[in-house]
């Protein structure tokens, strides 16, 4: 899931506005495939170094990673998937950041004009930033039968709905999914709304939407009164939402090495990354005080998310928590399929993306199904040099 922490002195704003209700409703969007604008223009030398992101806290490995010299290039977020499927055909970058909700329509559209995407990298799983949260009525999934459910257009969080309702022996057609243009808490409206949280906050006629962790803990400052909880989180739900890097195959072809070093470049920065994090204690202002380096780190991060060096004031590390790296290890079994340290990964890429796929395909994110490329990385090279690759390779 993508996080846009900066946002949360927004919500505290918003506490208490319920009357602001009457008369409101809201901007419901309608899902349709993107658009890939005409051909691929030519990848110059250098643009593997212009690298995508999106506001979420595993990305800081990779952020932290350009800053501290373990990986060649500089990170631009950009959250907007069709801004990078914009970037991919000028030829400006040869990689797609997203999560497999974002990847399926993108790769969807650069599909129609030619332009196929291999996976090359998984960064983390969503373990705790990204909640299903409902009224306080809903016992369970079975009970938002008929019932509203607000969630971001193209976002992250489709899958946790679709997880939830094939869980529950539910499909789409026993809800109504409504799509937002906004992931997290938004004034952009005017008097529509237009974010899951808001659509939470202020219409009862509203049963389930999905939010980032931040926004859950504004909405349970106030659960009470509007008739909110979390039904259950990606704490729970740890294997539904998986945040990738994918490659355009025909760079890949061209420039098997310099895909080979992106990949080997993120495993030792996240390695060291989350070393530097084990030693660190973030739980409240007053570590983070204490504790130049990690304020240091804190200050980085919220620069590059937010342009806002300032926004620390963040709880339980949320600006660099919430998430599980996925390392050699993980990624070898998520990529391949095949048994890590003895076991056989049920939740690989290819089981995520037949998941979705059918209903990104009934919702209209796309026209037609596709088959999902990974790249043929040689694992046994890039594992050289890591401290944590333990897995058969």
């Amino acid at each position: 899931m993508l996080k846009l922490f900066k946002i949360l002195s927004i919500a505290l704003v918003l506490v208490g506005l319920h009357d602001a209700a009457i008369g409101q409703e809201i901007d419901a969007l309608k899902p349709k495939p993107l658009v890939a604008k005409g051909s691929q223009r030519p990848f110059k030398a250098g643009t593997e170094k212009n690298i995508s992101g999106l506001a979420w806290g595993g990305d800081n490995a990779t952020i932290w990673g350009t800053q501290n010299k373990h990986i060649d290039g500089t990170v631009a977020i950009r959250n907007n998937i069709q801004e990078q499927v914009d970037l991919i055909l000028a030829g400006e970058t040869p990689w797609f950041r997203g999560t497999i909700d974002m990847y399926i329509p993108a790769a969807a559209a650069l599909a129609e004009v030619g332009i196929e995407l291999e996976l090359v990298y998984q960064l983390t799983w969503s373990t705790g930033d990204d909640v299903f949260v409902v009224r306080k009525d809903v016992k369970g999934i079975q009970d938002l039968r008929g019932k509203t459910i607000v969630t971001q257009l193209y976002g992250p969080h489709l899958a946790l709905i679709v997880t939830a309702l094939k869980n529950a022996g539910m499909t789409m057609d026993d809800v109504n999914i409504v799509f937002v243009e906004n992931l997290t808490i938004s004034e952009t409206g005017g008097d529509k709304v237009t974010d899951p949280f808001t659509a939470m906050e202020l219409l009862p006629e509203v049963a389930a939407a999905t939010v980032i962790f931040p926004d859950w803990l504004t909405l349970s400052k106030e659960a009470e009164g509007i008739g909110a909880k979390n039904l259950f989180d990606t704490k729970i739900a740890n294997k539904v939402i998986a945040d990738c890097y994918w490659v355009v195959k025909s760079f890949r072809e061209k420039n098997p090495g310099v895909v080979e070093n992106f990949v080997n470049q993120n495993l030792k920065a996240t390695e060291a990354f989350t070393d530097l994090l084990s030693t660190k204690k973030f739980s409240s202002p007053e570590d983070v005080a204490a504790d130049p380096q990690l304020k240091e780190l804190l200050t980085q991060a919220a620069a590059e998310m937010f342009d806002d060096p300032g926004a620390l004031d963040l709880p339980g590390g949320m600006l660099l928590g919430g998430c599980t790296w996925a390392k050699f290890d993980g990624n070898y079994g998520f990529l391949t399929g095949k048994k890590v340290n003895g076991e056989v990964d049920l939740r690989d890429f290819k089981t995520l993306v037949d998941e979705l796929m059918t209903a990104h395909l009934k919702l209209g994110y796309i026209r037609k199904p596709f088959t999902p490329l990974v790249a043929p990385l040689d694992f046994s090279a890039l594992s050289k040099g890591l401290k944590y690759a333990n897995s058969s390779s």
